[in-house]
């Protein structure tokens, strides 16, 4: 019986030592450069397209490599032989691991292509994947997750995931087609602005606006900042330019940004539109003209405005005029409305024309 239970307890204990050790040990960060490769001269394609985000990767071995410490870097310009490459990647959730790739490069001349950089679009944007067409060169395209196909040099996607594209291209001088790829990710980013249309200032006067981004958070940027009092967020600005202004609203996320416009129309009326003389008295059955400081601003800076007197008890001229010459009857309240022909600026002026008898 004791050797039984011997023999059953050593088995559990170094089962759970070994579940201990392994559940403390660290995890190699996964790597992988694919198969070794065979191109023609001159070949361009991307090593590693798929890195391992906050990877922090070095690279050793032959020539030929845009960069030694990135995650992708380019193959360009190698001539025939055959070129080693080690990539070795450490992050903070893994320990260091490593890969290595072998290319072949043989004579003939490797189809030539232009192909867009990784990147980051608006979700509902198209992307051009390609570029030119060049001479001799045959395309192929297709992506992961599949669904698309063109054999166009500069095709057109709007991906609605994140998308991987694959280029193989071929011509008459090499065996071999050269493959490349290029990864768009779309990024899910909404902005409104709240009024969103043309709004109109009486200068002196401002409006508020209210920016709106999803997801939450995202920088708000407003553009030129002249004339605005912006919150912390960006999500808040007061408007009060003294000149019309059209203004932008950008949010960003990632490499997709959204912008919107709104123009603030700025409008304004001389400052001192006061009725001389101010309230004052006649005698019966003179007449008095109303006007205001003229000499104070020209006419012809502002030759939009627009004049409506009331009442028209007593009135000598039209009631759409600057000045008018009244003749009352009876002590009246005379009121003068200034607009400009826009509607923002509007100013009222009064003025109490009393009567007194004519002395004998």
């Amino acid at each position: 019986m004791k050797v039984f239970f011997c023999l059953i307890f050593i088995p559990i204990a170094a089962f759970a030592y070994s579940r201990t050790l392994d559940f403390n040990e660290a995890i190699p960060c996964a790597i992988n450069l694919g198969p070794d490769v065979v191109v023609c001269t001159n070949a361009q394609f991307t090593l590693n397209p798929l890195p391992l985000p906050n990877g922090n990767y070095t690279w050793t071995g032959s020539p030929g490599l845009s960069c030694y410490d990135c995650p992708s870097p380019k193959v360009s310009g190698l001539g025939p032989g055959v070129y080693t490459y080690i990539a070795r990647v450490s992050g903070p959730s893994c320990t260091e691991a490593s890969d290595t790739l072998h290319i072949t490069v043989i004579n003939g001349a490797a189809p030539q292509y232009v192909i867009s950089p990784n990147r980051e679009i608006c979700l509902g944007d198209s992307v051009e994947l390609g570029g030119p067409v060049v001479d001799g060169t045959f395309y192929n395209w297709y992506s992961v997750p599949p669904g698309f196909a063109s054999n166009k040099a500069n095709p057109k996607d709007k991906p609605p995931v994140p998308t991987l594209y694959y280029l193989s291209a071929s011509n008459s001088t090499c065996p071999l087609p050269a493959l490349d790829s290029v990864r768009v990710i779309p990024m899910a980013l909404s902005l409104s602005v709240t009024p969103s249309d043309t709004v109109k200032l009486c200068r002196g006067n401002s409006r508020t606006f209210q920016a709106m981004v999803a997801p939450t958070g995202q920088p708000i940027e407003w553009t030129p900042p002249t004339g605005l009092q912006i919150n912390a967020s960006g999500t808040v600005a007061i408007a009060s330019p003294w000149v019309s202004t059209l203004y932008t609203v950008t949010a960003r996320l990632g490499g997709c940004s959204r912008s919107r416009q709104i123009f603030v129309a700025v409008d304004s009326l001389p400052e001192h539109l006061e009725i001389l003389p101010a309230d004052t008295a006649i005698c019966v059955g003179d007449s008095i003209a109303l006007t205001s400081p003229i000499a104070i601003f020209h006419p012809a800076d502002y030759p939009d405005m627009t004049f409506k007197w009331s009442p028209l008890t007593g009135a000598l001229r039209p009631d759409t005029v600057f000045e008018m010459v009244v003749r009352p009857s009876q002590p009246t309240i005379y009121r003068r409305i200034t607009r400009n022909k826009s509607g923002v600026c509007t100013d009222t002026a009064t003025v109490i024309v009393r009567l007194t008898p004519k002395p004998q």
